[in-house]
C-alpha cells in the first residue's frame, strides 16, 4: 500500500510513517508543502493521504480541491490542528472522506486509514458533534459562501499572521492581499478587521 503524508512537521510526519509502516506495512512518502505534495501524489497515486490544512505556498483545502480533481475517487484524511466544524465542512464539501484533529489518538488516527481504505467516512467524534450543532444553526449563513482561497485568507487572519507573511505564504503581493482582505470583508459585512476576526470566531472558525 502507498501511502501519502502532507505535512510541514517533520517530526509529526516521521511518527505517522513509522505507525503506518509497522501496521500497515505501507510505502509512506512524505511531502512538506503543498508543492511538493502534488507532485508526489501524481507521481504515486496514493491508496490513501493525510494532509494537513497549514501548508506553506497553497493552503491545504486548496491542495485538497486539486487532488479531488486529478484523482475524482482520492481518499484524502484531514489532519489538522482544526477542530472547528466550518474547515471540517470545507474539506468534506472539497471531497475529504475523513477530519481529525492532531489531539487525535493514534488508534483514532489507524481507524480512519482503514475506514479510507473500506471507501467509508471517518470524523473524529467532537468534530462530528461539531458538525451537527453547526447544521443547527438558523438562518442563511454567509460563512458557508466562502470560496477555498477567501477560506485560507481568512484562517491565516485568524492564526495571526502579519499582512506580509499571508501575501507571502499565499504567493501574492501586498496590494493583492489587501484588495482580497477587503473583498472578503465587505462579503461578510465586516467594518474592520477586528469585527472580521470576532465575528468569524463567533461562528465557530477557531484559531490554532
Amino acid at each position: 500500500m502507498r501511502l501519502l503524508i502532507v505535512d510541514d512537521h517533520p517530526l509529526l510526519r516521521v511518527g505517522l510513517a513509522r505507525l503506518f509502516a509497522i501496521e500497515f506495512d505501507a510505502t509512506v512518502i512524505e511531502a512538506a508543502d503543498a508543492a511538493e505534495g502534488l507532485r508526489r501524489f501524481r507521481e504515486v497515486s496514493p491508496e490513501v493521504t493525510i494532509l494537513d490544512l497549514n501548508l506553506p505556498g497553497e493552503g491545504g483545502l486548496s491542495l485538497l480541491q486539486t487532488m479531488r480533481a486529478d484523482l475524482c475517487n482520492a481518499r484524502i484524511v484531514v489532519l489538522s490542528m482544526r477542530n472547528d466544524a466550518w474547515s471540517a465542512e470545507a474539506a468534506l464539501r472539497l471531497g475529504a472522506i475523513g477530519y481529525l484533529s492532531k489531539s487525535a489518538p493514534p488508534d483514532m488516527i489507524l481507524e480512519a486509514v482503514r475506514a479510507a481504505l473500506r471507501g467509508e467516512r471517518f470524523l473524529e467524534p467532537a468534530i462530528a458533534e461539531a458538525l451537527e450543532a453547526a447544521g443547527r444553526r438558523p438562518g442563511d449563513d454567509p460563512f458557508r459562501s466562502l470560496s477555498v482561497p477567501e477560506l485560507d485568507l481568512l484562517r491565516r487572519l485568524l492564526d495571526g499572521q502579519r499582512p506580509d507573511e499571508i501575501a507571502r505564504g499565499l504567493g501574492i503581493t501586498d496590494k493583492t492581499f489587501a484588495n482580497r482582505k477587503s473583498m472578503l470583508r465587505a462579503k461578510l459585512g465586516a467594518e474592520t478587521d477586528l469585527d472580521l476576526v470576532k465575528s468569524a470566531r463567533a461562528a465557530g472558525f477557531l484559531g490554532e
